[in-house]
Protein backbone atom coordinates (compact mmCIF):
# COMPACT_ATOMS: atom_id res chain seq x y z
CA UNK A 1 0.00 0.00 0.00
CA UNK A 2 1.40 3.44 -1.19
CA UNK A 3 0.46 5.78 1.56
CA UNK A 4 1.18 9.48 2.40
CA UNK A 5 1.76 10.05 5.75
CA UNK A 6 1.10 14.21 6.81
CA UNK A 7 0.76 15.87 10.11
CA UNK A 8 0.52 19.55 11.40
CA UNK A 9 -1.77 21.56 9.12
CA UNK A 10 -2.80 23.84 11.73
CA UNK A 11 -5.47 25.07 9.44
CA UNK A 12 -6.85 28.54 10.72
CA UNK A 13 -3.46 29.98 11.98
CA UNK A 14 -2.45 33.33 11.66
CA UNK A 15 0.68 35.14 11.59
CA UNK A 16 0.02 38.21 13.81
CA UNK A 17 -3.13 40.03 11.70
CA UNK A 18 -2.68 37.98 8.39
CA UNK A 19 -4.35 35.26 7.84
CA UNK A 20 -2.45 32.08 6.13
CA UNK A 21 -5.56 30.16 5.21
CA UNK A 22 -5.21 31.01 1.00
CA UNK A 23 -1.45 29.33 1.38
CA UNK A 24 -2.85 26.12 3.34
CA UNK A 25 -5.54 26.11 0.47
CA UNK A 26 -2.48 26.01 -1.76
CA UNK A 27 -0.54 23.22 0.34
CA UNK A 28 -4.29 21.48 0.40
CA UNK A 29 -4.58 21.62 -3.36
CA UNK A 30 -1.09 20.14 -3.82
CA UNK A 31 -1.45 17.20 -1.36
CA UNK A 32 -4.48 16.35 -3.70
CA UNK A 33 -2.65 16.43 -7.01
CA UNK A 34 0.51 14.60 -5.44
CA UNK A 35 -1.76 12.27 -3.17
CA UNK A 36 -3.44 11.25 -7.13
CA UNK A 37 -0.01 11.28 -9.33
CA UNK A 38 1.99 9.56 -6.94
CA UNK A 39 -1.18 6.49 -6.48
CA UNK A 40 -1.39 7.11 -3.13
CA UNK A 41 -4.24 4.81 -1.48
CA UNK A 42 -4.47 6.72 1.80
CA UNK A 43 -3.45 10.40 3.32
CA UNK A 44 -2.66 9.83 7.02
CA UNK A 45 -2.97 13.44 9.26
CA UNK A 46 -1.04 12.82 12.35
CA UNK A 47 -2.85 15.31 14.36
CA UNK A 48 -3.15 19.23 14.20
CA UNK A 49 -5.33 19.47 11.41
CA UNK A 50 -6.21 23.10 13.41
CA UNK A 51 -4.94 25.45 14.61
CA UNK A 52 -6.95 25.54 17.80
CA UNK A 53 -9.92 23.85 19.88
CA UNK A 54 -12.33 26.08 17.71
CA UNK A 55 -11.21 26.70 13.98
CA UNK A 56 -12.56 29.36 11.98
CA UNK A 57 -15.27 28.22 9.96
CA UNK A 58 -13.44 28.50 6.57
CA UNK A 59 -10.57 26.07 7.93
CA UNK A 60 -13.25 23.57 8.72
CA UNK A 61 -14.28 24.26 5.16
CA UNK A 62 -11.03 23.56 3.70
CA UNK A 63 -10.24 20.26 5.50
CA UNK A 64 -13.86 18.86 4.23
CA UNK A 65 -13.46 20.20 0.74
CA UNK A 66 -9.69 18.55 1.03
CA UNK A 67 -10.80 15.06 2.37
CA UNK A 68 -13.74 15.48 -0.28
CA UNK A 69 -11.13 15.95 -2.93
CA UNK A 70 -8.99 13.38 -1.87
CA UNK A 71 -11.98 10.54 -1.54
CA UNK A 72 -13.45 11.34 -4.42
CA UNK A 73 -10.30 10.73 -6.01
CA UNK A 74 -10.87 7.39 -4.58
CA UNK A 75 -8.15 7.81 -2.01
CA UNK A 76 -8.76 6.68 1.71
CA UNK A 77 -8.15 9.49 4.56
CA UNK A 78 -6.78 8.33 8.21
CA UNK A 79 -7.13 11.34 10.72
CA UNK A 80 -6.76 11.72 14.51
CA UNK A 81 -6.40 14.72 17.03
CA UNK A 82 -3.22 16.55 17.94
CA UNK A 83 -2.40 18.53 20.89
CA UNK A 84 -4.06 21.90 18.91
CA UNK A 85 -7.71 19.92 17.91
CA UNK A 86 -10.70 19.73 19.85
CA UNK A 87 -10.69 15.83 20.32
CA UNK A 88 -14.27 16.31 21.24
CA UNK A 89 -14.63 18.20 17.88
CA UNK A 90 -12.98 16.09 15.65
CA UNK A 91 -14.79 12.77 17.37
CA UNK A 92 -18.01 14.25 15.71
CA UNK A 93 -16.73 12.58 12.44
CA UNK A 94 -16.49 9.14 14.18
CA UNK A 95 -18.16 6.58 12.82
CA UNK A 96 -20.02 8.70 10.09
CA UNK A 97 -17.39 8.56 7.76
CA UNK A 98 -16.12 5.52 7.30
CA UNK A 99 -18.11 4.20 4.59
CA UNK A 100 -16.38 6.63 2.74
CA UNK A 101 -13.03 5.68 2.92
CA UNK A 102 -12.40 8.55 5.62
CA UNK A 103 -11.27 7.16 9.42
CA UNK A 104 -11.28 10.68 11.97
CA UNK A 105 -10.53 10.02 15.16
CA UNK A 106 -10.82 12.55 17.83
CA UNK A 107 -9.52 10.49 21.46
CA UNK A 108 -10.15 7.01 23.22
CA UNK A 109 -13.22 6.13 24.98
CA UNK A 110 -13.21 6.27 28.73
CA UNK A 111 -12.46 2.49 28.98
CA UNK A 112 -8.89 3.48 26.98
CA UNK A 113 -8.17 6.19 29.41
CA UNK A 114 -4.60 6.15 30.45
CA UNK A 115 -5.40 5.68 33.78
CA UNK A 116 -7.38 2.67 33.18
CA UNK A 117 -4.32 0.79 31.67
CA UNK A 118 -3.58 -2.54 33.10
CA UNK A 119 -0.19 -4.09 31.41
CA UNK A 120 2.05 -3.40 28.67
CA UNK A 121 1.58 -5.49 25.56
CA UNK A 122 2.76 -6.05 22.91
CA UNK A 123 1.44 -4.85 18.96
CA UNK A 124 0.23 -7.75 16.92
CA UNK A 125 -1.25 -7.22 13.48
CA UNK A 126 -2.10 -9.63 10.96
CA UNK A 127 -1.20 -8.92 7.73
CA UNK A 128 -1.47 -11.13 4.46
CA UNK A 129 -1.44 -14.61 7.22
CA UNK A 130 1.64 -12.86 8.37
CA UNK A 131 2.11 -11.76 12.22
CA UNK A 132 4.18 -8.66 12.82
CA UNK A 133 5.06 -8.07 16.44
CA UNK A 134 6.24 -4.82 18.00
CA UNK A 135 7.35 -3.98 21.03
CA UNK A 136 5.85 -0.72 22.11
CA UNK A 137 8.49 1.85 23.61
CA UNK A 138 8.49 2.44 26.93
CA UNK A 139 7.58 6.09 27.08
CA UNK A 140 4.10 4.59 25.44
CA UNK A 141 1.52 3.08 27.07
CA UNK A 142 0.10 0.00 24.99
CA UNK A 143 -3.33 0.36 25.37
CA UNK A 144 -3.11 4.23 24.24
CA UNK A 145 -2.61 2.31 20.71
CA UNK A 146 -4.76 0.90 18.20
CA UNK A 147 -3.82 -1.55 15.82
CA UNK A 148 -6.85 -2.21 13.45
CA UNK A 149 -7.16 -3.18 9.57
CA UNK A 150 -8.80 -0.72 6.90
CA UNK A 151 -11.44 -2.71 4.80
CA UNK A 152 -12.00 -1.35 1.51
Amino acid sequence: MKFIHTSDWHLGRRLGEHALLDDQRVFCDCLVELAVDEGAELVVVAGDVYDRDVPPTEAVTLFRSTVRGLVESGIKVAAIAGNHDSAERLSAYDGLTERSGVLVRGGFTSADAPGRCKRRQPLTRHLHNRVARRSVAPTLRACLVRVSTCSG
